[in-house]
């Protein structure tokens, strides 16, 4: 009887521990950051060309060019591409969406859940479109499901909220806006909305 109570008592105090951590993480103050842009373009920019094969298809993704969505939860991209299968190239463009996904341990947003929206290549080879077009998009997912978007460390100013809990990530007024949580205030004050496009 006796080490059930101490195990009940155990249990009661983790229990009582998840749930103040719980309301601390729900009812924090938050840190609002917005994202231009021309902001995620410009961290975007110098990570291209990115190359990625699947058996003998290759995909090298050039010219990355952001696109933002009212309203959407979702980051779309269009860019360039030069697929080899063999000893063949071929030019083409596909665009592409992907959810934006958190890594606190690294500061570092990723896409997740890449879905190719378009994939054409442009000349007159049926054979090699049609293997390519069948690995293509497989490859440009696996491409960008791992590939920093941008990373919160860069920022001389937040850099420091990097390991803070994301609780939002929504496209508003044409930015990306994150929401972090910040418990006890930690990093300070909020910043205002839009500070790191000033």
């Amino acid at each position: 009887m006796r080490i059930r109570r101490i195990l009940f008592g155990i249990l009661a105090q983790f229990l009582a521990a998840m749930a103040a951590v719980w309301l601390l993480l729900k009812y924090a103050p938050h840190v609002t950051l917005n994202f231009a842009q021309a902001r995620l373009q410009s961290q975007l920019d110098p990570r291209f060309p990115a190359k990625k094969c699947l058996l003998s298809a290759c995909i090298e993704l050039t010219s990355p060019r952001v696109s933002l969505t009212e309203g959407s939860d979702r980051i779309g991209i269009e860019t360039s591409f030069v697929a080899t299968l063999g000893g063949r190239t071929m030019p083409g463009f596909t665009t592409f969406t992907g959810r934006p996904h958190y890594e606190s341990s690294s500061g570092n947003f990723y896409l997740q859940d890449v879905q190719v929206t378009e994939f054409n290549m442009s000349g007159n080879a049926p054979d090699f479109d049609e293997a390519v077009k069948v690995r293509g998009p497989g490859i440009v997912a696996a491409i960008m499901n791992r590939f920093p978007l941008y990373s919160i460390q860069s920022h001389p100013q937040y850099g420091a909220i990097a390991k803070l809990a994301l609780k939002s990530v929504r496209i508003v007024n044409g930015q990306l806006q994150v929401e972090f949580s910040n418990p006890l205030l930690l990093f300070g004050m909020p910043p205002s909305p839009g500070s790191l496009d000033r």
